[in-house]
């Protein structure tokens, strides 16, 4: 018998062998999943960014009396309201896989944890806020996410300062 029995597990080693790699197996397959997420996050901000300036350069650009404008405008809030609410939904996703990646890891040696490693080391020598000449940990998705927030709101203002009537 060529496999070696773990007395305290009662497994033998290449059941862990199957085992280690089925769990690497599953983490790559999470790892891809999250690239994917990201990767449709930037596609479809930028489909978002172009979509509110060029409403944003129609609306500059036809006459104040033109009931045009007031149809951009509502069109503006509408498409800024659905890209904060795209970035939420995209931003909770982002977590749900980073979680789902450090339970993986949990199963995974320490050398194995990409996550773990990296994120509590950098974290702990190198996120200074204050200091513009270090890194720091701020979301681009969080600032995403404010930053539609507040052109909903700069249409929903220009519809109450501009709008009919």
């Amino acid at each position: 018998m060529s496999e070696i029995v773990n007395k305290e597990s009662g497994t033998s080693t290449e059941q862990n062998n199957r085992d280690f790699e089925r769990i690497i197996e599953i983490y790559k397959i999470a790892i891809n999943a999250r690239t994917i997420t990201y990767d449709n996050l930037y596609k479809w901000m930028t489909y978002y960014y172009v979509a509110v300036g060029a409403i944003f350069l129609g609306f500059y650009t036809v006459k104040s009396d033109d009931p045009l404008r007031n149809i951009l405008i509502i069109l503006g809030y509408v498409i800024s309201i659905l890209w904060y609410l795209s970035s939420k939904g995209y931003y909770f996703w982002i977590l749900n896989w980073i979680d789902v990646i450090k339970l993986i890891e949990n199963k995974l040696p320490i050398e194995s944890r990409i996550y773990w490693i990296f994120s509590d080391r950098i974290d702990k020598n190198y996120n200074s806020f204050w200091n513009p000449t270090k890194p720091a940990n701020i979301s681009t998705a969080k600032i995403t996410i404010f930053f539609s927030f507040c052109v909903s709101i700069i249409w929903a203002y220009s519809q109450t300062l501009l709008g009919p009537g």
